[in-house]
């Protein structure tokens, strides 16, 4: 039942990590919940007493306590819990005070007892708010207890009574104040530094829970950090090995998902660099080697030309041949023919032992007719020249019909030379 009652009357549990404040707030409102559960039960007996007795008061308090009990559960559900202790407690000051004022001939034997629960109003106070505010109840309590008994109307029994036992009563009234006042006063401050304390090894065990957490979070945090700049340093170390295609092992949502993107990114660039950059190396190779073979077949075209003119000099002016200093790719294959003497195409080669009438005087392997020295014999002397020689197949150079025709002069530079060695 009393859980219930919390449930519909009193404010929800503190939350984790709450101040002492807030949990000090709940704690004094689950206090004042069960004060008012049974203090609704007790007046169920007192409005019994007013409803059957003389004094119809009595009857009366009760009905306003109920009425102030049914306020206090709604702002105790909202947590303002001084205003529920300082209703409860004027309800019942309230309700007693009239009880004894207005009864009837004044206060009498049976109506004096009533300012003995006036402590109840402290009680209250005690027990809902802070430790100062007993003070408040129990100092308006006590002055009118001493207006009643020494200065208020009395009945005939209460009137017949000296003052010397009304004095009696009086401190026996105080008696019961103070001592449950004191009371209250200490527990409620036992209480307020219970619960501080309680708070404070709760938030101290919160804190290190938290520390903890926070700890291994890190630690894992931590560690999760390592492993995906681990994974990032081995991509690219893959990437500078020479393996253009992989990539970061990305996830969406990690620690470096916004980071391992980007660096997938730019690998993908560096892969499309890297093979742009062999295309632009394999484009430039090939069109080096087109332009030294064009360089070669312009090379070729000149000493061409070159021998033309060479050969045709040495047909046209009937002296050895002569390899042009200026030939470079076709030296190595012309130099054998150095000093030799050519024979024009047209004419056809002497076969073996016969000296034909086209056979031209001077051939290749023999020296110039001006050295040959002269023969005496019983004719008279004559030149060796006139001499009837067989030429030998393999001494005959015969000529191509295209390097018959004399060619103009060509002249080639030594950087040309030098630039067609380098080819070479």
């Amino acid at each position: 039942m009393l859980a219930w009652w919390y449930r519909v009357s009193a404010p929800a549990d503190a939350p984790p990590g709450a101040t002492f404040a807030q949990r000090d707030v709940v704690r004094r409102a689950r206090i004042a919940s069960a004060v008012m559960l049974f203090l609704a039960i007790i007046l169920v007996a007192v409005a019994a007493i007013g409803f059957f007795g003389p004094n119809k008061q009595i009857l009366y308090t009760a009905l306003i306590v109920w009425v102030a009990i049914g306020i206090g559960v709604v702002l105790n559900r909202r947590k303002h819990v001084n205003l529920v202790g300082l209703l409860l407690c004027l309800s019942i000051n309230t309700g007693m005070y009239l009880s004894i004022l207005r009864a009837p001939g004044g206060l009498g034997l049976m109506d004096k007892d009533i300012l003995y629960l006036l402590v109840f109003s402290e009680l209250f106070i005690g027990a809902i708010l802070p430790s100062p505010w007993i003070t408040v109840p129990l100092v308006i309590n006590l002055l009118f207890s001493t207006y009643e008994l020494f200065f208020a109307p009395h009945a005939a029994d209460l009137a017949a009574m000296s003052s010397t036992s009304l004095f009696t009563m009086l401190i026996r009234v105080f008696q019961v104040h103070l001592f449950i006042a004191g009371v209250l006063w200490i527990l409620n401050s036992h209480a307020r530094s219970n619960t501080q304390r309680a708070n404070m090894a709760e938030e101290t065990a919160r804190l290190h829970h938290d520390m903890a957490t926070l700890r291994a979070q890190r630690d894992q945090d931590a560690q999760s950090l390592q492993e995906a700049l681990a994974e990032i340093e081995a991509t690219l170390t893959q990437a500078v090995s020479g393996k253009l295609n992989v990539r970061v092992a990305n996830q969406q949502g990690g620690k470096f998902w916004a980071l391992g993107g980007m660096l997938n990114g730019l690998l993908t660039r560096y892969e499309r660099a890297v093979v742009d950059a062999r295309e632009v190396q394999t484009l430039r190779l090939t069109v080096h080697q087109h332009k030294a073979s064009h360089h070669i077949t312009q090379r070729l075209t000149q000493e061409q030309a070159l021998l033309k003119e060479a050969v045709a000099q040495a047909l046209y002016e009937q002296r050895p041949f002569v390899v042009p200093e200026q030939l470079v790719l076709l030296e190595p294959f012309f130099s054998p023919l150095q000093g030799y003497w050519l024979l024009p195409s047209t004419t056809e080669p002497a076969r073996a032992g016969v000296a034909g009438a086209l056979t031209p005087t001077y051939v290749s392997g023999l020296p110039d007719p001006a050295t040959l020295p002269t023969q005496e014999n019983k004719g008279g002397a004559h030149s060796l020249s006139a001499t009837p020689l067989s030429l030998q197949p393999q001494q005959q150079f015969v000529v191509p019909a295209s390097f018959s025709s004399p060619m103009p002069p060509f002249h080639a530079t030594h950087k040309e030379i030098h630039d067609d060695r380098q080819y070479l």
